[in-house]
């Protein structure tokens, strides 16, 4: 009933009374066979912690790798001021 009425307000304001429209609605329907095969629950947070473990362990490598170029070029600076006193 509301999108009926949501229809007639689209027709009212965006055509001209001269121009007719046709609204199709169509089920949305899986064509997909396997659909019916979910996932239970111990599955889908084992996969949710091994994401999340991945993600740990590459943000680390990350933070390191930007820690030890930061500290490298901090060194280097320090060095360069130290050595033209």
């Amino acid at each position: 009933m509301e999108s009926n009425l949501k229809a007639e307000i689209l027709r009212e304001r965006f055509l001209n009374s001269s121009q007719s429209i046709k609204f199709t609605y169509k089920k949305m329907t899986s064509t997909n066979p396997k659909s019916t095969k979910l996932i239970n629950r111990d599955d889908v947070n084992e996969m949710i912690e091994n994401a999340i473990r991945r993600h740990n362990r590459r943000s680390t490598i990350i933070s390191a790798i930007l820690g030890w170029i930061l500290i490298g070029g901090y060194s280097f600076g320090l060095f360069h001021v130290v050595q033209n006193i």
